[in-house]
């Protein structure tokens, strides 16, 4: 990696891809601040002194981004943390890389083309949650491994943020390095269970959000653009900004 994303990693116990957004470089010479998301993965398995890290923080939301599915087999270990808003908005109940439903895409560039234009209402709730929560405090935005779901959020902030592509790229694939344990255990307990899965699915590619990027930009003039359709307003976008880059 040409930028040390490594860095932005938050130090818990039960959770392996938990990451600070600010702190990124932007074209036009200002940073993102730290404090205001963090992006991660399962938190099933949070520790008692992980829960207290965040709450210290503070995180004052948690937007889980599971389908019901995965919430019935893992539930959230912030859902009744004091202090912590705990909202659950499913993504891709019937597409995601962790459940193995339906036909697997071509690519995942593909499916998450077809995640942005299918899920524009819970793409919406999630930025109405956050222009509603971020002023009090960090607002964290999760999924199962953080990858796929976790990083089309991430890729829309940043984005918004005017973090340049290299940074926004090398955040969606850094992934692949802290989540390499979990991608074997997921490769061998569906070997196990006779699945067959493309390798594909389970990587992060910088060509799939280099994809999404460019599906954004081509279609709706970047990040701005697609909020607006998704129901954010222009207002509430320069609020986001003006709290998310110094």
């Amino acid at each position: 990696m040409k930028y040390d994303i490594e860095k932005h990693l938050l130090p818990l116990t039960g959770a392996h891809n938990t990451r600070e957004l600010g702190g990124y470089p932007t074209r036009d010479g200002r940073f993102t601040k730290k404090g205001c998301f963090l992006r991660g993965d399962n938190t099933n398995h949070l520790t008692q002194s992980d829960i207290d890290f965040l709450r210290g923080y503070p995180v004052v939301l948690a937007v889980d981004l599971r389908s019901a599915g995965e919430l019935l087999k893992a539930p959230s270990l912030l859902e009744k943390v004091p202090d912590i808003h705990y909202k659950n908005v499913t993504m891709a109940d019937e597409m995601n890389s962790n459940e193995f439903l339906g036909v697997f895409p071509d690519t995942m560039g593909d499916m998450y083309i077809d995640l942005l234009e299918t899920s524009k209402i819970r793409f919406g709730r999630v930025f109405q949650l956050f222009t509603a929560h971020m002023h009090n405090g960090t607002c964290l935005f999760h999924c199962m491994a953080g990858k796929d779901r976790t990083g089309l959020v991430s890729m829309l902030l940043l984005e918004l943020a005017n973090v340049d592509d290299d940074i926004i790229i090398e955040d969606y694939a850094a992934t692949q390095v802290f989540q390499e344990d979990l991608r074997i255990q997921q490769l061998e307990f569906l070997e196990q269970q006779g699945i067959s899965v493309p390798e594909r699915v389970l990587l992060s590619e910088p060509q799939n959000i280099e994809a999404a990027l460019s599906h954004l930009r081509l279609r709706y003039g970047g990040a701005r653009g697609y909020l607006k359709e998704c129901g954010i307003k222009n207002d509430d976008l320069d609020s986001l900004i003006w709290h998310f880059v110094e």
